[in-house]
């Protein structure tokens, strides 16, 4: 005598248009020998958007990667049962899992299991991660958590927990980490609960109590820097609690150049990520806002190499002399040790300074180590109070000047 069962289960984020994530599944008889101690279970899930959904994640698409797993619970299993994706299902949108059998209904699932917790009554733990990894154009599989409930195994229909914040950057830099704080009392990652009992309505992934500091902020982890272009938008995808960031949020990037740029949102609540749906940020011109080298408050030149810059040339009050002065077309800053026959003069060929800009300085060195005549291309990084802060980004050299 031979021996079937099955499970269909799994979820998908697709198109453009529409999506909350139900589930259809179809059965997959296969024979199970009958000295088999426990009946082979396997899944196979098939799709299909929620009528009426007027949410998008905008040409996300969720395929199931290798090593994918859900976890299936009942009351006789708090902790769960996992269940693992066949190989022939890795990047598809349909796939088929297989596990040991979970006993009798009703049926808790949550996608990915690594987010589950422990079932009490129809309460089910649910775990976010701290920080999340990036992946081009998307986000990383087993990011974005689901959940379903239901009495039979061949209907189970899954509900998603979070949505989606889309950040646009664009510059000539390279992002190394993105952090995100909600400015409002909310938790972004952290340990919550989800009533598994919510029927026909959306479920709710709820944190107790009030979060700290450190639950306010979330990390995507960019394995290499990525590079930005000026002329088009990179994407960045970090997933968070549906519900979340209305009363506004921060955003922290970090570049390859030991800096970092903080952009504050509205808060008015327009900025509410919504279960199932994209939130798109305006495109953001990257430009530091933070940095060691800007600082710094001595005139002078510096190695910016590192993430402590050091000088190479500075000035020290009784030793050095400094003059400058503007005219209608340029800035011309000299700095000069008479004793030691030093002297250093620098050049900006123009008058209006835009932070941000970049321009072609002249520098001219006399009995100075290290510091070469050139031209180099600099990006003006801070201006304020009659001082201007260069930076060299292609040799790693910082120009600190007086300007009128």
């Amino acid at each position: 005598m031979m021996k079937t069962r099955r499970i269909p289960l799994g979820w998908v984020a697709a198109s453009f248009a529409a999506l909350i994530l139900p589930f259809s599944c179809r059965s997959v008889n296969e024979p199970v020998p009958d000295d088999t101690p426990y009946y082979e279970q396997k899944v196979e899930i098939k799709a299909f958007l929620e009528p009426g959904s007027k949410t998008t994640l905008s040409g996300l698409d969720v395929l199931w990667a290798s090593g994918d797993q859900i976890k299936v619970y009942n009351s006789g299993n708090p902790s769960g049962k996992l269940f693992t994706l066949k190989a022939e299902s890795v990047g598809q949108q349909e796939g088929t899992f297989t596990g040991s059998d979970p006993g009798s209904a009703p049926y808790y699932a949550i996608y990915p299991a690594s987010d589950g917790g422990t079932l009490s009554g129809t309460t089910l733990g649910v775990t976010l991660p701290s920080t999340q990894s990036y992946v081009a154009g998307s986000f990383a599989s087993g990011s974005f958590p689901a959940v379903a409930a239901g009495s039979d195994l061949d209907h189970m229909d899954f509900k998603n927990l979070c949505g989606v914040l889309r950040v646009l950057l664009r510059g000539s830099t390279s992002v190394t980490r993105i952090e995100l704080t909600t400015l409002g009392d909310e938790f972004l990652w952290g340990t919550g609960t989800v009533a598994m009992n919510y029927g026909d309505a959306a479920p709710v992934l709820e944190f107790a109590g009030v979060p700290d500091a450190a639950h306010k902020t979330l990390t995507l982890n960019l394995p290499a820097p990525v590079a930005l272009s000026s002329g088009s938008d990179a994407e960045f995808h970090i997933v968070v609690p549906a519900g979340t960031l209305a009363s506004g949020f921060s955003l922290k990037v970090y570049d390859s150049d030991f800096g970092s740029m903080t952009k504050t949102s509205a808060t008015d609540g327009s900025n509410e990520v919504r279960r199932s749906s994209l939130r798109p940020m305006p495109s953001l011109n990257y430009v530091q806002t933070e940095n060691p080298f800007m600082n710094l408050t001595v005139f002078g030149v510096y190695d910016i190499s590192s993430a402590v810059p050091s000088g190479q040339l500075t000035y020290v009050p009784g030793d050095h002399q400094y003059v400058y002065r503007t005219t209608p077309t340029s800035h011309s800053f000299r700095l000069q040790d008479f004793a030691a026959g030093k002297a250093l003069t620098v050049e900006v060929p123009s008058a209006a300074l835009t932070v941000g800009s970049d321009y072609t300085l002249t520098v001219s060195s006399i009995g100075t180590t290290g510091i070469p005549d050139s031209s180099p291309v600099v990006n003006l990084v801070r201006c304020e109070g009659g001082v201007a802060w260069f930076k060299d980004n292609v040799n790693k050299v910082g120009y600190i000047i007086a300007v009128d």
